[in-house]
Order: structure tokens, then sequence, then C-alpha cells
């Protein structure tokens, strides 16, 4: 009898020790427990103990037998992999990109391609630079280029992402247009300026009439010149404000513009410019620049980058227009005047010499750098003017320079933009066939050349 009592003491004891434990959880089929069984009081309490552990039991070690006979780890392997991950990261904010995007090492159009987006996709947004934006999709960091890209509305690239190549015409919206209109401030007259609509409260009738005849012209002047075919006919609409105040008060309604010293600008089908003191010339200069935007998204596609967007509508708005509104765009446009050793340059001639004195003074980007340098950082700067001008000169440069000695390939790279290439300097200097370096210093003396030509005063530095 005394040893049944030690018995069950014992019992009693293993079962509160290792039971908070994990030997018998581990053993439910120990000797001891056997035993345990068939002994009053505790008997029931044993069987218990075996029956919920024996399961889990066989369970686990099924499961740890099948690891270790597919597994060739380490001890090392073992304990890493008992290590929680780190949990994924969870980002405060998101972007979209958009199928065939790039996701680029660093922030420039020529830093080398991390990924390439094949479908539409949600990333974690790092930070943002302009137009740059650091994202981490699935692991993968870099930067991607989102031009224009409004993290603010629902649907931050429009109603529907636009399309590489070239679109349709677009038709002007509706709330934009009337909201444009009211700054003609009731002295309003409709007219057309070719195939657009004209909506104007300058009674210079002689003015208009020229103004229609340089429109005439326009479509048939960028085919001739670039090579190529836009899509669809014109349904934009120009509104032409006669006085500069009404012109910079609905600029500055415009987050994206306002502050700017532009005489124009043209967004959701409405061009809106002003004529102010301005001459004929530099009006008719103008509505082609604007007017060509509208082309370019017909004939190469939206979305274009500013050297390319501003430089082609800049190139062909700065050459020559005649008296009868012909256009050539191969001449410079413009004026030189001069009184008393005192220079004035208008139009073409002025970014002439505007480039010669960025030359002179280092300010003149390189070719690749103005290339890769988005909306953002091109006009928000006081080297704006400088930017526009560049652009211009380096779109005529390749359609023009050295007896035309890059005219093929540049209209070889706008096919491919058209096509869906992207418009960067990897594209475009595949084309050309040569090094930057090479383009640059070129592209450089060739300014240079240009202002002997035009008999451009020397620098006053």
């Amino acid at each position: 009898m005394r040893r049944s009592i030690w018995a069950y003491i014992l019992v009693l004891g293993l079962l509160g020790v290792f039971g908070s434990l994990t030997w018998l959880t581990r053993n439910p089929d120990a000797e001891i427990l056997r035993r345990a069984e068939n002994w009053p009081v505790v008997g029931k309490l044993a069987v218990r103990f075996q029956q919920a552990y024996r399961a889990s039991y066989k369970t686990e070690r099924e499961d740890s037998e099948a690891f270790d006979a597919s597994s060739e780890m380490t001890d090392l392997d073992r304990i890493a992999e008992a290590i929680p991950s780190p949990p994924s990261p969870v980002f405060a904010q998101h972007v979209w990109v958009l199928p065939g995007m790039e996701l680029k090492s660093r922030a420039s159009a020529d830093a080398p391609t991390v990924f390439q987006f094949e479908k539409l996709s949600r990333a974690g947004k790092v930070e943002n630079r302009g137009d740059w934006y650091s994202v981490d999709y699935h692991g993968r960091e870099g930067w991607v280029h989102l031009r224009n890209y409004d993290e603010d509305a629902e649907i931050p690239y429009g109603e529907e992402p636009e399309p590489v190549g070239p679109v349709a015409p677009q038709v002007p919206e509706e709330t934009l247009l009337a909201a444009t209109r009211k700054y003609l401030r009731g002295g309003e007259r409709v007219s057309r300026l070719g195939p657009y609509a004209l909506y104007t409260d300058s009674s210079d009738d002689e003015l208009i009439a020229f103004l229609d005849a340089v429109v005439e012209n326009v479509e048939a002047a960028y085919i001739k010149h670039y090579d190529r075919q836009p899509i669809g006919e014109p349904s934009e609409a120009v509104v032409l404000f006669q006085s500069d105040i009404a012109y910079r008060l609905l600029q500055r309604k415009s987050q994206r513009i306002a502050g700017l010293a532009a005489a124009g600008h043209s967004t959701k089908g409405v061009a809106a410019l002003y004529i102010g003191s301005r001459s004929r010339s530099e009006v008719a200069s103008t509505v082609v620049h604007e007017l060509v935007h509208f082309i370019n998204r017909r004939a190469v596609g939206p979305q274009l980058p500013p050297w390319l967007d501003e430089g082609l509508a800049d190139a062909l708005a700065q050459g020559r227009i005649d008296d009868t509104g012909a256009l050539f765009p191969q001449d410079l446009g413009g004026r030189r005047l001069v009184r008393r050793n005192e220079y004035r340059f208008e139009g073409g001639f002025a970014n002439l010499w505007r480039l010669r004195e960025s030359l002179q003074t280092g300010e003149l980007p390189a070719v690749p750098a103005l290339m890769s340098t988005d909306w953002q950082d091109f006009v928000r700067t006081p080297k704006v003017k400088i930017h526009y001008a560049a652009a211009s000169f380096w779109i005529r440069y390749l359609m023009g320079g050295e007896n035309g000695r890059y005219a093929a390939a540049f209209r070889s790279f706008l096919d491919e933009v058209a096509g869906g290439a992207p418009p960067t300097t990897t594209t475009l200097r595949t084309q050309l066939g040569e090094d930057w370096s090479v383009i640059n210093a070129r592209f450089r003396a060739w300014i240079e050349h240009r202002a002997e030509v035009e008999r451009l005063p020397a620098s006053t530095n």
C-alpha cells in the first residue's frame, strides 16, 4: 500500500512537471503512461493524455520525416529557415504603371532597364522627382517615368490611358472650351482658321485673314518636312485673345502653366494664345507652334517628351513664313532689327542668338541631358528659354544640318516612335549610328557656323 501511494505521487509529479514541458507530449507511448492506464484515479487522466497527444505527435513525426528525407539542409540552414522573414513593405501610396514602361536603375532615360512592365501594374511609391517615380514592384526597385501623372485623380492617366502611336483628332473638351471663351469678355467672334474653329475678340480682319492663310498651309508643311502623315482631320479649336492680360488671367487658372513666360498653350483640343503688341509674324509663329502640338498627336503620338514635342513645334513655327502665308521650315524665320549698333531679334534669330550665348557661357545642355529632361525641369527653370531654343535647333540640325546628314535617320526615328518605340536617347542614337560625344560636338559646331552664316553680331561678353 505504501508503494502504491508513492507510485501515485510519482505519476502525479511527472504529469505536473512534464505536462507543462514537452517530454510527455512528444512521448505519449512512454512506459510510465502505459502502466498508469490501469491505476485508479490517475488511469483515466493518463488515457486522455495519450489520446490527445498521440495523434498530433504522429502527424508531426510524419511531417518531420518527410522533410528530412527530401532535404539536405545543414544545421545552419535550418536555423536560418527558422528566422521569420521580414514583412513585405507597406506603402502609403501606389502608382499605376502602363504596359511597355521601363523600370530604370536611376532617374534617367539612359539608365539601365531593370524591368519592363508587360501589363497595367500597381507599384509602391517610394518618392518622386518631377515625372520620375521611385517605385517598388514585387521587390524590384527602380525609377519609372510617368509623364503628367496625376496622383490626386481617380484615374491618373485620364478616362483612358493614351495609347502609344498616332491618335485620332481631339475634339475640344466642352467645359475647358467654355471656361476659356469666358475671358473673351463678350466681344467674341466665331470664325475659322483653316480647318480649325476660331473664337476671338480681335477686330483685326487683316491679321485674321493672314493667320487663316498660314494655318491652311501648316499640315501640308508638316507632312512634307517630317514625312509623317497625320491620321484623321483636325477637330480642335483656337481661342485668340486680343489682350495679353486676358490670356494671363486664363493662364493663372492652370497650375501646370501658371507663371510661365508663354505666349500660348494647348491642351484637350483647345489652343489659346494672345496678340497684344506683338508683330503678326510673332503671332503667326505662335499659332503654328500650338497647332503642331495637335498634329504631333495625330502623326507621332501623345505624351511625347518635351524635347521632341516642343522641338518639332518650334522648328516648324520658327521657319520662314512669307507674306502669302506659305511656310518654309528649312529657312530660319523671325526678324533682325539693327538701330544705332543695337540689335534686336525675334523668332528663330532670337533663339540662335540665345544658343550661341549659352555656348560661350557654358549653359547649353548636352543633347542627351536635354532629351532626358522631364516637363517640370524643362519649363520650371531660369533656363527655360535655352531649353526651348536648344530643342528647336536640335530638331533643325537633325533635319537639315550638315546638308541633311541625319535627316533620313531622324525620320526613321519618328517612324519608330509612332510604332511604339520609346522616344529616348537610346532609340535615337541607334538610328544616328554614332556616339553622343561626336554628335554633340557636331551640333555645337553647327550652331556656331549657323550664327556666322546669319551674320549675328559678336558676343558682348
